[in-house]
């Protein structure tokens, strides 16, 4: 239990002028989470309580340990006790984060002497895992991102852990809704997973103020009270050296430097990707007259596990732009459908196919039934060519990737593969006895690059057995 004494302690209030003491905490936050929470202030938080309370949107970036949950808890509650009827949403990628972040809002109420006021009489009856209310009638719900919020009229919402959301669509379909009817305030805040997450996202939306904090600049700690450079332990703070000792340099970088492992070694960086973006252009419905088209299918046999994925390039001199895509888990025989449809829909020149899981009765029905067929058999160093051929279109700026918002096939498509080609990376082990050959590694799925950098190959290997109808031929 905080008490009284312990509050106003520092201050030049007591007991006998606590009203005084009260307006000072109601006017300035940084004040009352110093002296009513007990809350060690870096100046970042006090220019994030600047922040936002001059901005109605707030991205923050900042590292592992760096107090934004409970700070922007604390600024909730303060909003909360010296207003009336406000409703504050809580969001986390799991129920449990979600009410953990609940339940530390709740016990800085019930172990401090001074807020324990603001408890109703029966809170049994409005206090629950997932939404509380307090004396002054605002409301706390605590949610799973994504699930249950349509409906919901919300003055403030703080998503944690922003960088975790695996779809983002809901993020705009979903979250940002609940509060523009009350001109509500939206906070998003963590530490990156990668360069394609929605932090990212939104150091890009202009209406986002987007602020990043690292553990440390040129040496000096960004929270001097909690951290020390020392390469140990001192006075009760930790070391930051001794992290970066505990967790190895890459997760350090991660965590603490905001430098997401996979940028550190991806194949395809997030600058030379987004340079691909048409944000005005979404998938073709069919093919064009004049122009010439280029298939790659990335076969997955079973329902599940991999997503089989169909790409259709066009093909403009140098330039080869994402026509269609199809991703869609299905049957093998589904798939068959889907595939015939878009080869009568774009009439590619070639289809470079992966005919590693497939049967050879298999693969001869398609290389039957279809002309400009390669059956590939994809080995370590066709890939290794296939990607860093790929790697080079995207350097020359040779890849057009649709990328209209308001499209949610187009949209969709290029999240996922924005989020593969950013966990995509080139490993090379030097420790002893490992070979020095580059190795592949991928974050969950890897089907959408694995079938653009078989269309791209179709597209420079356009010789040989091919098609050469048109769209001005008769079927």
């Amino acid at each position: 239990m905080r008490t009284i004494q312990q509050i106003l302690k520092g201050t030049e209030y007591n007991e006998t002028n606590l009203e005084f003491f009260w307006t000072v905490c109601m006017i300035d936050f940084c004040f009352f989470a110093k002296y009513v929470l007990g809350f060690k202030i870096s100046s970042y938080h006090e220019r994030w309580y600047r922040l936002i309370e001059k901005y109605p949107r707030l991205c923050v970036m900042a590292f592992r340990g760096s107090g934004k949950t409970e700070w922007f808890g604390g600024y909730f509650l303060w909003k909360a006790i010296f207003s009336e009827g406000l409703n504050f949403l809580i969001m986390s990628t799991t129920e449990k984060q979600s009410i953990i972040v609940l339940k530390t809002i709740r016990k800085m109420m019930e172990d401090n002497e001074l807020l324990r006021q603001f408890v109703p009489e029966k809170r049994e009856d409005t206090w629950k895992a997932t939404e509380l209310t307090l004396q002054t009638k605002a409301t706390f719900y605590s949610k799973t991102y994504g699930k249950a919020v349509k409906g919901l009229r919300i003055d403030y919402v703080f998503c944690d852990e922003g960088g975790q959301y695996e779809d983002k669509r809901l993020f705009w379909t979903d979250v940002s809704p609940v509060v523009q009817l009350n001109l509500g305030k939206i906070i998003v805040a963590g530490t990156p997973e990668s360069t394609a997450d929605l932090l990212h996202e939104l150091e890009k939306n202009e209406v986002y103020y987007f602020e990043e904090v690292k553990v440390e600049y040129d040496g000096i700690p960004s929270w001097p009270d909690k951290y020390t450079m020392k390469n140990y332990d001192h006075d009760g703070k930790r070391s930051i050296p001794g992290i970066k000792r505990e967790l190895g340099a890459l997760p350090f970088q991660q965590e603490y430097m905001l430098i997401p492992v996979s940028s550190a070694n991806s194949l395809f960086p997030r600058e030379i990707v987004e340079k691909g973006f048409a944000k005005t252009e979404k998938f073709l419905p069919f093919g064009r007259k004049n122009k010439k088209y280029y298939g790659a299918y990335d076969i997955a046999i079973s329902p599940k596990g991999d997503w089989p994925v169909m790409t259709i390039l066009e093909l403009s001199g140098e330039t080869k732009r994402i026509a269609k895509v199809e991703r869609e888990r299905e049957s093998y025989d589904d798939q068959l459908k889907r595939f015939d449809k878009l080869n009568r829909d774009f009439k590619p020149e070639k289809w470079v196919i992966d005919g590693t899981g497939l049967g050879d009765q298999q693969a001869k029905e398609l290389e039957s039934k279809y002309s400009g067929i390669e059956m590939l058999k994809i080995t370590y160093d066709i890939k290794y060519k296939m990607m860093m051929d790929l790697r080079r279109e995207f350097e020359k700026l040779q890849i057009v990737i649709p990328a209209d918002k308001d499209d949610p096939e187009t949209w969709d498509y290029k999240e996922q593969l924005f989020q593969e080609l950013s966990d995509f990376q080139l490993i090379v082990d030097l420790r002893p006895g490992q070979t020095t050959r580059p190795k592949f590694r991928s974050g969950k799925y890897d089907d959408c690059v694995a079938s653009l950098s078989m269309a791209v190959r179709a597209a420079e290997q356009s010789f040989g057995q091919i098609s050469f109808r048109s769209f001005d031929d008769e079927d």
